[in-house]
Formats: C-alpha cells, structure tokens, sequence
C-alpha cells in the first residue's frame, strides 16, 4: 500500500453521508448529533467527519441487551 501518512488519515475518515448511512438516519439528523456532541466527530473546515474506530466504539457502547428469555404467563384472561 502506497499511501501518504495524510490519505491513510482520510481514508479512515467518514462523511455526515457515510455514517447517516450507517446509522440509517438523515444526514440532518447525524448533523444535530454533533452539534450537540452525542456523537463522536471532529469539524474539518465547514464539514463534520468521524473517526471510523471512534464511530464503531460509540455505536458498541450504545447497544442495550436483548432480551433472550421471554416468559410466558399461563391462564391469563382478558376481557374484550
């Protein structure tokens, strides 16, 4: 691999679109994420990137455990 230190640097670099995508949410909504700092971001110039390893550690983080053991409750009557 040939790349300057700088392109390795922007190559592990993602966009508002990139993690919109990722995210599955609106680049206006990654967007207000990281004007309120809920995100892991950095202002290039005019523009928002995120560290990838940042992104993939933040989004580890924010995971809630499923639920694996769902009880079922007998003799239950409801009325309509």
């Amino acid at each position: 691999m040939n790349l300057k230190k700088g392109e390795l640097i922007m190559e592990q670099l993602l966009t508002v679109k990139e993690v919109s995508q990722i995210l599955q949410v609106t680049e206006d909504y990654v967007r207000v994420m990281c004007r309120k700092r809920q995100i892991p971001c950095m202002k290039i110039g005019y523009d928002w990137r995120f560290d990838k390893a940042d992104i993939d550690t933040w989004l580890e983080e924010k995971k809630q455990p499923c639920i694996k053991d769902i009880r079922v409750v007998k003799n239950l009557k409801f009325k309509i």
